[in-house]
């Protein structure tokens, strides 16, 4: 599957999505990801780091009702200090940032706890976790308070 692929089963996943984030401090999904052409109801956009300003304008405004791929060229902001300093983390915490392995995407997705046992678990079961006839049963225990290994 390709990145931009991924990046549609994203918002076919979660019908509310409206902003996809990818950080990319190294550049590979740039390369991949700015000759790519859209469908209509999409937008692209890789922010140049400076006018957060006219970001927020966009994406407000012009992008109210586009599913957003944004792409910033740094790294997640991982802490709550970090994060302090990231001007659109309103929409971070609202929203979901693009992850590469299967699993990582589930546990975002459905905002699980990201401790290193719960990620072991998710990355052995995942693919059945998106069957249907489990995910349908075991859906209401997709949360951050009821997930456990058992």
């Amino acid at each position: 599957m390709t990145t931009k692929e991924r990046i549609y089963t994203y918002f076919a996943r979660n019908q509310y999505l409206h902003v996809l984030f990818i950080f990319d401090p190294v550049g590979g999904f740039c390369d991949e990801l700015e000759h790519e052409e859209w469908d209509e109801n999409f937008v692209y956009h890789e922010f140049d780091g400076h006018s957060w300003f006219s970001l927020k304008y966009h994406l407000e405004h012009d992008w109210f009702d586009k599913k957003v791929v944004l792409l910033f060229r740094m790294l997640e902001p991982q802490n709550s200090a970090s994060l302090l300093q990231f001007p659109v983390a309103d929409l971070l915490e609202a929203n979901a940032v693009y992850r590469e392995d299967d699993y990582a995407e589930f546990i975002e997705q459905y905002g699980l706890p990201k401790t290193l046992e719960i990620q072991k678990f998710v990355s052995k079961h995942v693919a059945d976790f998106r069957l249907k006839k489990f995910h349908d049963v075991l859906l209401p225990y997709f949360n951050r308070n009821d997930f456990t290994e058992d």
